[in-house]
């Protein structure tokens, strides 16, 4: 939301500021007590979350007033989605092994 915000692509609204403090407000309560929190953990969770909204802000900004299929978005992201899943697997995977 902050980013849209910031790229001017949406303007702030009660009723979205709401909705959205009531999202977050719920996941707090549902993850409060957690007893396996893991630090390296939140700050993964939290860099994604945040690279994930400069992903859509961008994607959002370069495709105002194109007409694509939507098919051809999916072919477009195919390789990049395959290699970062790769990659990631690949860590998670000599994580366990230790």
């Amino acid at each position: 939301m902050v980013a849209l915000f910031v790229a001017q692509l949406e303007t702030p609204t009660r009723r979205l500021i709401s909705a959205v403090v009531l999202i977050a407000g719920g996941t707090a309560m549902a993850s409060y007590g957690e007893v396996n929190m893991n630090l390296l953990g939140l700050i993964f969770m939290f860099s994604s979350e945040a690279f994930e909204a400069i992903r859509l802000v961008m994607t959002q900004m370069l495709l105002v007033g194109h007409k694509f299929h939507p098919s051809a978005r999916l072919v477009a992201r195919a390789a990049h989605n395959h290699g970062r899943i790769s990659f990631y697997g690949q860590g998670q995977e000599r994580m366990l092994v230790r």
